[in-house]
């Protein structure tokens, strides 16, 4: 890589990103025969994110999920930590939250539009679920973020 940066020519970031690539490879190699660790993903959780994708503007509630998968909610928030790094609640919580910033800033809907738009039936109660994953309003969101 030194070598390649060095002489640089119009097809160096080609070479410089397979080179970087192979790296990366071997270490994730070196890394899954030293820990045991294996780079399958679990089939649930894969199937949580879809599902989390495929409904968190009707569904908010992990129970739901739970049922779902046809799996109790203790099972499912150990599967979401393991596998998502957070309880199921928070992965939620944050997709919800993420396409209410999207729509804020993208769209001409108020606030009230987006929280029905959202599975919520109280703009109110959405202003301060808004207020509590990004520490403002979304009046105030929309008003300091740049489109």
């Amino acid at each position: 890589m030194q070598r390649e940066i060095r002489r640089l020519r119009s097809d160096s970031p080609h070479a410089l990103r397979a080179s970087l690539y192979e790296t990366l490879i071997h270490l994730a190699r070196s890394y899954t025969h030293k820990t045991g660790a294996t780079v399958r993903e679990n089939a649930t959780a894969v199937k949580l994110r879809q599902l989390i994708e495929r409904h968190f503007h009707e569904s908010h509630q992990p129970a739901e999920y739970a049922r779902r998968l046809r799996i109790t909610v203790g099972h499912l928030n150990q599967l979401s930590r393991r596998h998502l790094g957070r309880a199921v609640g928070v992965v939620i919580r944050e997709r919800v939250v993420l396409e209410a910033k999207r729509q804020l800033l993208h769209t001409d809907r108020s606030a009230a539009e987006v929280a029905y738009a959202l599975g919520f039936k109280d703009p109110t109660y959405f202003a301060r679920f808004f207020r509590r994953g990004t520490g403002m309003s979304p009046s105030k969101f929309r008003a300091t973020s740049v489109r």
